[in-house]
């Protein structure tokens, strides 16, 4: 499946109300699953190993709660908003491609209270 039509399921399918959990219940769950410290997701820096949480909790944060890019860049230090929509971007690809990634996002989806073939539909 392209990302095109990734693109396409995610706003045509899952603009419906959003799951009852807090933002900040994404990036607890993502630091938890990945093994990642929670106060390390906020760091400003390139290692990979904290780069690939932050934008697993960006993409699901735009994906399963619907918000803005340019909060969301407010509030992981003044990044630039295109930086939000790159992670989602990359969160596309990886699940797409990735088995292990996919198992990641399924358990984060689990601790998040949803059922975890919420995306199952975009392979």
């Amino acid at each position: 499946m392209t990302l095109k039509i990734l693109n396409q399921v995610i706003h045509n399918e899952y603009n419906k109300p959003k799951a009852d959990f807090l933002l900040v219940d994404i990036d607890y769950a993502c630091c938890v699953v990945m093994k990642l410290p929670s106060d390390m997701i906020y760091i400003k820096t390139r290692k990979r190993e904290i780069v690939q949480v932050r934008q697993t909790s960006i993409a699901l944060r735009q994906i399963l709660k619907g918000q803005s890019q340019p909060s969301i860049a407010r509030e992981f230090g003044r990044m630039n908003h295109s930086t939000c929509a790159h992670c989602k971007k990359v969160f596309l690809e990886r699940y797409s491609i990735y088995h292990d990634y996919r198992e990641t996002i399924r358990d984060i989806l689990f601790i998040l209270g949803l059922p975890r073939n919420f995306f199952d539909d975009l392979q």
